[in-house]
């Protein structure tokens, strides 16, 4: 987990149980799930880094300019059954000008090993014009991805 600038002490979604729901006819978490729990994730690190974000409206309140999904690439990389208990990490990878990417992997504790990787890529687009037009990252949130990305530092939950 080291060389991909990881630390499971600095983690989006900590310690969280999957559940029998999780799972699929086939007795593993269904792939859906996956999706989930980065996207728990990314709101959780989203939310605190706002809070670093003075001055600011509320980059995550689907008003005025916040980010959404362009695309992500997702990889299954070990099948994680009932019962288990999750944490994801999460980091910032690059900054352009109107968008960023983020990278987070998913780690089973049982299995002490990675479950999935997520690689992201988020635009920053005008909500109140419809959210048609990319729009420059914020400069506080510009600055705020920048020290995440140059102290190569995942989010960690409180």
């Amino acid at each position: 987990m080291q060389k991909e600038g990881f630390t499971p002490s600095r983690l989006a979604l900590a310690d969280y149980p999957i559940s029998w729901g999780h799972m699929d006819y086939m007795r593993h978490v269904n792939n859906v799930q996956y999706l989930r729990f980065f996207e728990s994730a990314r709101i959780n690190a989203f939310n605190d880094w706002e809070k670093e974000a003075l001055d600011t409206q509320q980059f995550m309140s689907g008003v005025g300019i916040g980010p959404i999904m362009r695309s992500c690439e997702l990889a299954w990389r070990y099948p994680m059954r009932y019962p288990d208990t999750i944490s994801v990490a999460y980091k910032v990878s690059w900054i352009g000008e109107d968008r960023f990417g983020l990278k987070g992997i998913i780690i089973s504790h049982n299995a002490r090993k990675v479950a999935a990787r997520i690689d992201e890529v988020l635009v920053t687009v005008n909500y109140d014009d419809g959210g048609t037009y990319k729009v420059q990252v914020p400069e506080p949130w510009q600055q705020i991805l920048n020290n995440s990305l140059e102290e190569n530092k995942p989010y960690v939950e409180q």
